[in-house]
């Protein structure tokens, strides 16, 4: 497998091609089964960082052990060199089609993508130079999607509204009914104030939702 760099001006496209050597057929063809397709890794997200420099990209590989996607990040120089394995610590977050959404802060110090904290997920924040992952985010029904603001100064997700303390208290004891046509908690746009610390974490502030707590977000852009 190899990075293809395209440079033109005002443009840099990167993309990952997979390089077929086709040989004589000296041996008879061997079926494809299922350990086979199950061994192939996939390319599930890809983001060049703002000064195009790095591209950052996850593998996920199948489990048949665990049934799941097993994913890991990386980050590799654009004009070739060490490829540098990231976040190896944190859970990504891996849904039916797995969808880490990567996103490089504004200055490009920051890898920052969706990881589980115990069953929900939230934004993580890794160096690109490397260390530990941390959680920024701490919805309490976890985070959908997520983009950094333009200053970098804070962070705007999309989250369900939290459970009522009667809705809780029914699903711990499993008296919780779902009632056909009844609608679904309202998913709102918050906004995440963020400080760095000048170790490579960020400093998060309470987050607020500003939007109507029974309109229903699904997209939004800065």
């Amino acid at each position: 497998m190899e990075l293809l760099k395209t440079h033109r001006p005002g443009l840099t496209v990167a993309a990952f091609a997979v390089t077929l050597v086709v040989r004589g057929n000296t041996q008879p063809l061997k079926p494809v089964t299922i350990d086979d397709l199950m061994a192939l890794r996939t390319i599930v997200d890809v983001e060049i960082s703002p000064d195009g420099t790095q591209v950052a990209y996850v593998v996920s590989t199948p489990s048949l052990v665990k049934n799941e996607h097993e994913t890991a990040l990386f980050v590799t120089p654009t004009a070739g060199g060490a490829t540098t394995h990231l976040a190896a610590d944190a859970r990504i977050f891996t849904p039916a089609l797995p969808a880490p959404r990567l996103r490089w802060s504004p200055n490009g110090s920051t890898l920052s993508f969706l990881a589980l904290v115990g069953e929900r997920p939230q934004v993580f924040g890794v160096s690109a130079s490397g260390g530990s992952a941390r959680a920024i985010s701490a919805a309490l029904e976890g985070v959908a999607a997520f983009e950094w603001a333009p200053d970098g100064k804070s962070l705007a997700y999309l989250s369900r509204n939290p459970m009522s303390a009667d809705e809780q208290r029914q699903r711990a004891d499993r008296s919780f009914v779902t009632r056909v046509g009844a609608p679904e908690r309202a998913t709102r746009l918050w906004i995440q104030p963020l400080q760095p610390t000048g170790d490579g974490g960020w400093r998060a502030g309470e987050a607020r939702a500003i939007t109507p707590a029974n309109q229903y977000v699904d997209s939004f852009s800065w």
